[in-house]
C-alpha cells in the first residue's frame, strides 16, 4: 500500500466507527496535506481530528469517493448516509 496521496483531517468519531456526515476541501497549504477534512457533523462543528492517509481511507471508505469529487469542486459535500452519496452540495464564498 502506497501512503503518497496526502493527509486527510479526519473527525476521531469517524475512526471509531461514527458515519462520516461531511467532506471539506480547501486548496491544500503543504505538500503532505490533500485539502481534505472528514467530519462527523456538520461542516462548522467542532471535532477532535487526527491525520490519516487518504489512500487508506479511500481503502476503509470507498463509499465515499463520490464525497470526495463533490467536495473538490464545491468546497463542501453533505453526506446522504443512507445511500453513502454526497446528495447535497454546498459552495462555500471562500471558494467562489
Amino acid at each position: 500500500m502506497s501512503h503518497g496521496a496526502g493527509a486527510v483531517i479526519v473527525d476521531r468519531a469517524i475512526l471509531r466507527g461514527a458515519p462520516i456526515r461531511a467532506v471539506s476541501y480547501l486548496q491544500p497549504e503543504h505538500e503532505w496535506d490533500s485539502g481534505f477534512a472528514l467530519l462527523s457533523g456538520p461542516p462548522d462543528s467542532a471535532a477532535e481530528t487526527a491525520l490519516v492517509c487518504l489512500q487508506c481511507i479511500i481503502d476503509d471508505h470507498p463509499e465515499i469517493a463520490h464525497g470526495l469529487d463533490q467536495a473538490r469542486q464545491h468546497g463542501e459535500a453533505i453526506i446522504d448516509n443512507a445511500g453513502g452519496s454526497a446528495t447535497t452540495t454546498r459552495i462555500r464564498p471562500d471558494t467562489v
